[in-house]
C-alpha cells in the first residue's frame, strides 16, 4: 500500500470518535487525538508505529508510562553485576522507553507542530472559566450600551 508518509516524518493523529472496528483492533483510542510524533515504522498492512512525543501525553498517561519506565529501569541495573554496573557510562545508564502506538495511516495527518511545554498547556479551573466568561460578557454588555 502506498502513502504519501516516510519513516521519520511528524504526524499528528487526528481527533475522531472511536468505531467498534477500533475497540476491536485496538486500532484507535480517542485520547490518541491531537497526539504528535514521528513514524518510526510505516507496514505494508497500512498502519504506521508512531513514536509519540511524552510531551503531547496526557498526565496520567505520562506518569504511568514514566513509573513503568522507573520500574523497568531498576530491574535492569538491579541484574547486573556490581562490576557490569560499574563499567556502564553515564549515557549507557540513561533508560528511556519511547510511547509507541500502532494506528492506521488514514489516522494521521503531516505536521511540523510539536507539543507545548506542559505549563502552557495547562488546563483552566471551572472558576478560572467562570471569570472569564463573566469578565468577557461584562465587556460585551459595556460595548453594547
Amino acid at each position: 500500500m502506498a502513502s504519501n508518509f516516510q519513516e521519520g516524518q511528524r504526524v499528528e493523529i487526528i481527533v475522531r470518535d472511536q468505531t467498534p472496528d477500533d475497540i476491536k483492533n485496538r486500532s484507535y483510542y480517542t485520547f490518541w487525538g491531537g497526539l504528535t510524533g514521528e513514524i518510526y515504522r510505516i507496514y505494508n498492512d497500512g498502519k504506521a508505529a508512531v513514536h509519540i512525543d511524552n510531551d503531547a501525553l496526557p498526565d496520567v498517561v505520562i506518569k504511568r508510562h514514566t513509573d513503568a519506565q522507573d520500574r523497568m529501569k531498576k530491574r535492569w541495573i538491579d541484574s547486573l553485576s556490581d562490576e557490569a554496573r560499574n563499567r556502564l557510562t553515564p549515557e549507557e545508564k540513561q533508560f528511556k522507553l519511547k510511547y509507541m502506538v500502532l494506528v492506521d495511516l488514514g489516522d494521521v495527518v503531516a505536521t511540523t507542530r510539536r507539543p507545548l511545554p506542559k505549563e502552557q498547556t495547562k488546563r483552566k479551573s471551572l472558576a478560572e472559566l467562570d471569570k472569564q466568561e463573566a469578565q468577557y460578557l461584562n465587556s460585551a454588555a459595556e460595548k453594547a450600551q
